[in-house]
Parts: structure tokens; C-alpha cells; sequence
């Protein structure tokens, strides 16, 4: 769920074969399946997924901790690592700067688990039992929640990001406030009649993430004078834990035969995750996410039946979300910045050729000049 006219949720739609379960109309934001927990803000919609799910982690740990040892593996808590490594999550940059001299573009993050009150009498709704789902909230804090499942009586709810840390000096209690606040009014704006944000939450884990500029994986060979004998798989940035198996059985079919068979016959282009696309271009796969998520602003503005009632608001919202995705040197100042972007009065008169029916009623590209000038 998040803003209608964010690219990148629009993005996960498309990506996902997600079904918009909510439009611009309030008789759709009324009756899609859960109303009545979520209220969502003017101009945001909501869809919905077969693919989601949920791990248990610490049981997915313990399961894989299992099958290692019966075959073979042998697990050794407190450890320092000296020569051959997996699984060193934030420690990844330190461990392949002093193995490899490379260095990984991987900032450790401290981050907050928040579990927190279901309303009394709104417990059982929350479940999986119920068909609760799993959910992500796109917009200024980017949110993410699992069912109530874990603790009784108790919902996760977190918000995605943290503040940059050194794994081997950070402070367990740093940043709480700042990190379970936003989530608070979040939940606050959006859910108030199901939880319960007085008091903060129940329960607080630390945790940590390791992130890369892009926020995509690294799985690459280390190259120079190490070529394909060492594999690095990092950076994984919140969101790799559910890819731990298929990740697993890459890295290892490239440290065993160079190369990644299962990567192959799934189509998965490893090259998208390589270590050198950071050279001379810090943000690695983050520029071409821009253009994507620009394309995808484009089409919206194209596609007629993204536009209903309240045009205007949407354009404005459109414009200002061009702004979010330059930089401040790619746009240094509102009116002929977008102008540039849109090349000109091109794209009014592209509008016009694609959808001459548009003439009938101007106020869209009229609002749309309005918000160039």
C-alpha cells in the first residue's frame, strides 16, 4: 500500500503480478478485504499478492543449523574468522577488506524489531488464522509488517532502514525513539482502531542490516589475484533472509564450479549483483532504478486509466516525485527543471497525439502546464 502515484509501489505492482484491490474511489477503498483494520490515507491505494508469506526465523535457522550438522557441518558459535567465511552478515566489509583488500560498499545499519499491542477483543483479526496478511507500506517511512503469530496478543510492526553503525562497537540502545516513532504514527494514522502505540512497543529487538548504496545484493567472485577462488555473497540489506536457500546454492555452485547452474536456468542475470558496478558509480544499480521508476511516472502519465477524478492532484503529485528522484545538481530549481526532464512541451504535445479524446476535456494537460510553469 502506499501514495497511488509512487513509482517504485507502482514498480512492485507490475514486478509482483499483484491485483489493485484499491482505486481513486471510495467505494473500493471501503470494500477491499481489510477496511476495517487499515484506513488509508486520500490518494493511496493497496494490493494484494498470492506470493507473500512468512518465515520463522529462528526456526528456519535451527532447521538449516540441523541439516548441516547431519550432513556433515560442524557449527561453532563465537568464533573468530580467519580464512574461510559465510554468514558474517555486517561483518562482510571488514572480513573481504582484510582478506581480499577489496572493498565492499556495504554500510552495517543498526535497526529495531518493534512487536506491538493488539486492541483488546482485535487479537484473533491480526492472525494468520484469520488470513491476516503480511504487508509494506511505501511513502515517507517505508513499513513492513507480519501477522500477529510470534507472541500472543503482539504484532510486528517496523520500519525499514536504520542508523549507519560499526558492528563490533555499537550501542544496542542507540536510536530507539527515532526508529519506533515514525512506526508509532504509522500505525497510528493507519491502524488505530486494531493496535495499540501508547507506551511504544512491547518488545524491542536490535538488529542489524547490511546495506549496500542500491540496497541490491552482492554475489560476485572477488576477482584480482584471488580470480574465482573466493565468492563473496553480501549485503543482502534487509531483505535477503527468505532468499537464504536459493542464494546459498548459488554461492556455493560458484565456489565449486565457477559458475552458477541454478542462477542460469532460473534466468536470474548474476551480472546485476556484481561488485564492480559500484566503480565510478556510486550508487550501482540505483541510477537505472531511477530511470526505471521515471519510465514508470512516464506510463502513468500516459495510461488514461490511471486518471480519474482529482487529475490534478495526481499530476502534482507526479511532478513532485520527478523532483525526489534527481539530485540536487540534476534539478536546481522547480519550473524549468521539469521542463527539461519532460524535454520541452514533447510530452504535451506526445499526450495530445496519443489521446486526442483528451481534447474534449483539458484540465489534465492544463494541469500538468500548470505544474511545469
Amino acid at each position: 500500500m502506499g501514495p497511488r502515484s509512487d513509482p517504485a509501489l507502482r514498480a512492485a505492482i507490475e514486478n509482483d503480478g499483484a491485483a489493485e484491490v484499491v482505486g481513486a474511489s471510495d467505494d473500493s477503498a471501503a470494500s477491499w478485504p481489510w477496511s476495517a483494520v487499515f484506513r488509508l490515507p486520500e490518494g493511496w491505494t493497496a494490493a494484494s499478492s498470492e506470493l507473500g508469506g512468512v518465515i520463522k526465523a529462528t526456526k528456519a535457522v535451527a532447521m538449516f543449523q540441523s541439516l548441516a550438522a547431519k550432513n556433515g557441518a560442524v557449527l561453532r558459535d563465537r568464533t573468530e574468522v580467519i580464512d574461510i567465511a559465510k554468514q558474517v552478515g555486517a561483518w562482510a566489509s571488514k572480513l573481504v577488506k582484510s582478506v581480499a583488500g577489496v572493498d565492499l560498499p556495504v554500510q552495517p545499519l543498526h535497526t529495531l524489531i518493534c512487536y506491538w499491542k493488539a486492541r483488546p477483543g482485535r487479537e484473533h483479526e491480526l492472525t494468520p488464522e484469520s488470513g491476516f496478511p503480511t504487508f509494506a507500506s511505501y511513502g515517507d517511512t517505508c513499513i513492513y509488517s507480519t501477522p500477529s503469530m510470534e507472541f500472543p496478543g503482539l504484532i510486528k510492526v517496523c520500519a525499514h532502514g536504520g542508523a549507519p553503525c560499526d558492528p563490533d562497537r555499537r550501542d544496542w540502545c542507540a536510536g530507539g525513539d527515532a526508529l519506533a516513532d515514525p512506526v508509532a504514527r504509522w500505525i497510528d494514522e493507519l491502524m488505530p482502531g486494531h493496535v495499540d502505540t501508547a507506551g511504544g512497543p512491547v518488545i524491542r529487538q536490535s538488529c542489524m542490516y547490511s546495506m549496500t548504496p542500491d540496497e541490491d545484493f552482492i554475489i560476485d567472485f572477488v576477482g584480482g589475484e584471488f580470480g574465482k577462488d573466493v565468492v563473496v555473497g553480501a549485503g543482502f540489506s534487509g531483505h535477503g533472509f527468505k532468499m537464504g536457500p536459493a542464494v546459498g546454492r548459488i554461492l556455493a555452485e560458484m565456489a565449486m564450479d565457477g559458475e552458477a547452474k541454478t542462477a542460469a536456468e532460473a534466468g536470474v542475470e548474476l551480472g546485476y549483483f556484481r561488485i564492480g558496478r559500484f566503480e565510478g558509480n556510486p550508487e550501482g544499480n540505483r541510477a537505472e532504478n531511477k530511470m526505471s521508476h521515471r519510465s514508470t511516472l512516464l506510463q502513468m502519465l500516459l495510461d488514461e486509466e490511471s486518471l480519474s477524478d482529482g487529475d490534478e492532484e495526481f499530476i502534482s503529485s507526479a511532478v513532485d516525485i520527478v523532483y525526489d528522484e534527481f539530485d540536487d545538481d540534476e534539478v536546481p530549481k522547480r519550473g524549468g527543471s521539469v521542463i527539461h526532464y519532460f524535454n520541452g512541451l514533447k510530452l504535451i504535445s506526445t499526450l495530445v497525439k496519443l489521446m486526442p479524446e483528451w481534447l474534449c476535456n483539458n484540465r489534465v494537460i492544463s494541469a500538468l502546464v500548470d505544474n511545469m510553469n
